[in-house]
């Protein structure tokens, strides 16, 4: 997954292998810290079993560590990814380039 944080709106790219079967596909939630799920996505594979989709964290999000859980579905069969964390900015934590209300310009 990448990037691995930054403020609400991010763009995020996760992509994985290893999901075949007929009808295969991929849930992906996203969880809030206190891990109820804010947003699901879904991702279609290819013949080889890999697949990759792009998302905006764009929950109504605090400050904190999201969970994002991906599962390859196959008919009844659910195979789960490692669950992997986007770790959300607030907006005026630095975490942006530019100069902030309190750092000087370079002109």
């Amino acid at each position: 997954m990448a990037p691995g944080g930054g403020p609400p709106g991010t763009v995020v790219r996760l992509s994985g292998a290893g999901c075949f079967g007929t009808g295969a596909g991929v849930s992906i939630d996203t969880k809030h810290p206190e891990g109820h799920v804010m947003a699901r996505h879904v991702a279609q594979t290819l013949a080889d079993g890999t697949w990759s989709t792009m998302f905006s964290m764009d929950v109504p999000a605090t400050v904190g560590n999201y969970g994002v859980a991906a599962v390859c579905v196959t008919g009844a069969s659910r195979l789960p990814y490692r669950v992997l964390t986007f770790t959300m900015l607030g907006p005026d934590d630095g975490s942006r380039p530019g100069p902030g209300p309190n750092l000087p310009t370079v002109g």
